[in-house]
């Protein structure tokens, strides 16, 4: 195997120690919307394969991957995305207690995958996330994805949430250049 496109896969670490391990005549490596693979693991791919081109890579820090968590949406509400918003809150209290649902600025972003938000601290008017479509409070949080989140239970659903602390500029990582 010399190419391997994983773009956009939901791939993790482990799925790179493994294409290091396994693929030693890999050449050409397109890691474009992986976003939950680290740098370290990038760079023992490279060092144990260093005429090894990887493509688009972008890396999400630390910090930001432990942010990433799971909502539980049930059908019980009236899956608006102001619901989405409070049960963002709810998961994360040590960051959200003290903010109002309406400073939260909710963004579902395609390049990362269908089934992830993006919220900020941010609500201001100019403040917007390249790629991006803003999730309105009062919208339907499901008209946001074109596939329905996987079915967990009867009548629930979960849609990943990254949390990104709030910035003037997009971080680099949602830049669909990188």
């Amino acid at each position: 195997l010399q190419q391997l496109n994983l773009s956009f896969c939901k791939i993790t670490d482990i799925t790179i120690e493994e294409i290091a391990r396994s693929c030693l005549n890999l050449k050409y490596l397109n890691l474009e919307g992986c976003y939950k693979i680290s740098k370290k693991v990038v760079d023992q791919l490279i060092s144990l394969n260093p005429n090894i081109h990887i493509e688009k890579c972008t890396i999400t820090p630390a910090s930001f991957v432990n942010d990433i968590f799971e909502v539980t949406i049930s059908n019980a509400n009236d899956n608006r995305v102001s619901s989405l918003a409070e049960a963002i809150r709810n998961r994360r209290l040590d960051r959200f207690q003290d903010i109002d649902l309406n400073e939260l600025a909710l963004y579902r972003v395609d390049f990362i995958s269908d089934s992830v938000v993006i919220q900020t601290l941010r609500n201001n008017e100019v403040f917007e996330v390249e790629g991006a479509v803003r999730m309105e409070l009062q919208d339907r949080i499901f008209n946001h994805f074109s596939t329905q989140p996987q079915r967990i239970y009867s009548g629930e659903k979960k849609i990943n949430v990254i949390v990104y602390p709030p910035t003037e500029t997009v971080p680099d990582i949602l830049s669909k250049d990188n």
